[in-house]
């Protein structure tokens, strides 16, 4: 079948009658079929070119002068000829996928050595060059193919792995990212952004065009050249979503329309947290005290620059001490007040807060807050914290005397043990003072064992005591009240007990009377049908002691019940009630004239009464209403009558 070279047709005639033959012969030359001959395959990058060089060629040793014919094509790219010297084009031309072209077997050999293949813009993947030879005169065809791969490389994206930024702020990618593409060709690339917490705003919109998305939203695809790709990621804006604080991925992702390569990169996005204030969420002290925070309050700001955060504090129900006022400044208030705004370095907040006190007004109880509000001047951003404060109430010491006691004019009140007692559940120590004052007297302590005098002395008007809680209670077992001489009237004794430990207190007071006061014998002795004189002479005498006395302001009350009593003057005396020479009456006068009406009194039982009778007597003041009596202890006795014996005249028993 595939021979080619000489060959003899033999002709042979024979008559079958006579057997006469007759022969010839025909010389017969076949040629060689014609062959192509292609090496292969073939390999090149996209967008570039492959020589196939010498790599094609045909042989016909049965060509002949007229022309012999190739076909040469492709699918994804263009031939170009070595030479088109010697040849026509039967179909297509030459830079095109598809061509047919005559001539002699040389001119068709120089025109396929150096053949060039040039794949279409962008293609990457697989070819095939189609090559068929036609021997026209003998109408004898071969023909072949050349595997060709186009390789390519994806689109890459260059960026950084992470990015930091404050909350409520925005982060420029300013020339941080870039985007490369060997084979991209024109507006070949698009590019897909997005996050999920927050919007992209591109540093440029020149030349490109949104297929989805906008500018200065969370996600959107641009189509350009790879220029203007590149320079709308450069200066690149990612905004959080207003009070968004957390993670967030920008994700990137570059194809290539042509090859349908693509190429991406993801940014891991760190939002930082606002200011933020660490305290405990309650505290508890005593009344009168002090809360110490130690190291128990503390604050953070990730974006905290030199003095650009502030920090405020308050309370309703006391004041606050600052641990520190190092590198602080005041812009409100002021250090030991109830409200403050401070700014400073962060470490300085955090040293001002380390230490800081809280005293509750003095005598406070019950519940406060501590508010702390930190600022960042330069985000905005603030963060907060509530202490909440219970002030416990304390029993204050406690004072427990008479409410009232009462003694005559020119005399002095002992009073009775444990009469004024003082207790103190806090008191620890000497902590306790004791303050004790009359206006119209002199106070003298039961006791000065372990006191100490801070103002004052003892028997005087006013003191004040410190020492523990039994020598206090010790100095006021027996405390003794003596009234200026002369006085008589209203006095008041005060008496406070206070913990300096605590700052409480506790008072008392007892209402103390000086009374006006009568002298009088204690008794008197008669007989009956006699009489009783009460005078100086006799050292009876009856006497109204008033220091208040003032003009006719005092009255004496006389009473007997068996007898009457007769005044030995009424000068310059009102009758009041009843009648001098009765049984009772009340005279105003002064006292002098009072006193004088007195000296002389005398006292006359009823006829023939024997037996025992009390003489009432009372002087008051009618300006401050106090009073002062006496009771004479009045002894009537029976004669007795001896026959033959002279009766001597009856006479006032003695005193």
């Amino acid at each position: 079948f595939y021979y080619s070279g000489p060959e003899t047709l033999q002709l042979l005639v024979k008559d079958s009658i006579d057997n006469q033959s007759g022969s010839t012969g025909v010389a017969i030359n076949v040629a060689p079929a014609p062959v192509l001959y292609l090496s292969g395959p073939a390999q090149l990058n996209a967008n570039s070119s492959f020589n196939f060089g010498a790599d094609i060629s045909v042989a016909d040793l049965g060509a002949s002068s007229p022309p012999d014919s190739l076909s040469l094509s492709v699918s994804h790219g263009s031939l170009n000829l070595a030479t088109t010297a010697g040849v026509t084009f039967v179909s297509g031309s030459n830079g095109a996928s598809s061509m047919t072209i005559s001539g002699t077997i040389a001119n068709l050999n120089a025109s396929v050595n150096g053949l060039i293949y040039t794949p279409t813009s962008g293609y990457v993947g697989s070819d095939d060059l189609r090559d068929d030879f036609v021997d026209w005169p003998h109408n004898r065809q071969c023909g072949g193919d050349i595997p060709i791969t186009v390789s390519g490389s994806p689109p890459s994206i260059a960026a950084p792995a992470t990015s930091n930024l404050n909350e409520n702020s925005s982060f420029n990618f300013a020339s941080t990212i870039s985007l490369a593409d060997p084979v991209a060709s024109g507006a070949s690339d698009s590019l897909s952004l997005s996050v999920s917490d927050g919007t992209l705003t591109l540093g440029s919109t020149a030349g490109l065009s949104f297929s989805s998305g906008a500018n200065g939203s969370s996600s959107m695809t641009v189509t350009g050249t790879l220029a203007n790709l590149n320079a709308a990621i450069n200066g690149l804006q990612y905004t959080p979503s207003a009070g968004f604080a957390g993670a967030d991925f920008l994700h990137l992702s570059l194809a290539d329309g042509l090859d349908n390569l693509s190429g991406s990169a993801t940014v891991s996005i760190s939002v930082l947290a606002p200011p933020a204030v660490s305290a405990p969420a309650n505290a508890s002290l005593n009344e009168n005290s002090l809360f110490n925070f130690a190291n128990t309050i503390s604050l953070t700001d990730t974006a905290a620059s030199a003095t650009s955060d502030s920090l405020s504090l308050s309370v309703s129900d006391g004041t606050l001490t600052l641990g520190s006022t190092a590198g602080i400044a005041f812009s409100s208030g002021a250090n030991a007040t109830s409200s403050m705004t401070i700014t400073g370095s962060f470490a300085s907040l955090n040293a001002a807060v380390a230490g800081l006190v809280y005293a509750p007004t003095l005598g406070y109880s019950g519940a406060d807050s501590l508010h702390l509000s930190l600022v960042d001047s330069i985000d905005h951003l603030s963060g907060s914290g509530v202490v909440g404060l219970t002030v416990n109430a304390l029993a204050p010491p406690v004072v427990t005397a008479p409410a009232s006691t009462s003694l005559k004019e020119n005399s002095s009140y002992t009073f009775p043990a444990s009469a004024i007692s003082l207790s103190d559940v806090t008191a620890p120590g000497i902590s306790d003072s004791l303050t004790l004052s009359v206006s119209f007297g002199k106070l003298t302590l039961g006791s000065t064992t372990g006191l100490t005098f801070t103002s004052g002395a003892n028997s005087s008007s006013s003191m004040t005591v410190t020492g523990t809680l039994a020598a206090l209670n010790a100095a006021v077992n027996g405390l003794v009240y003596t009234p200026t001489s002369g006085y008589s009237g209203h006095d008041t004794l005060a008496i406070s007990l206070a913990d300096s430990g605590d700052n409480m207190s506790g008072t008392a007071s007892v209402a103390i009377v000086v009374n006006p006061y009568v002298t009088a014998p204690a008794t008197a002795n008669l007989l009956a049908n006699g009489s009783f004189t009460f005078s100086t002479s006799l050292n009876t005498t009856i006497t109204a002691i008033d220091g208040a006395a003032s003009g006719t302001s005092d009255s004496v009350t006389l009473t007997v019940l068996h007898g009457k009593l007769t005044l030995s003057s009424l000068s310059g005396l009102t009758i009041l009630s009843g009648a001098n020479s009765s049984s009772s009456m009340t005279v105003q006068g002064t006292l002098a004239n009072l006193n004088a009406a007195l000296n002389g009194l005398v006292y006359l039982p009823t006829a023939n009464f024997t037996g025992s009778d009390t003489l009432a007597v009372t002087v008051k003041n009618s300006i401050d209403g106090l009073s002062g009596s006496a009771a004479v202890a009045i002894s009537v006795q029976q004669r007795t009558i001896k026959f033959g014996t002279a009766m001597a005249p009856p006479v006032a028993a003695p005193s």
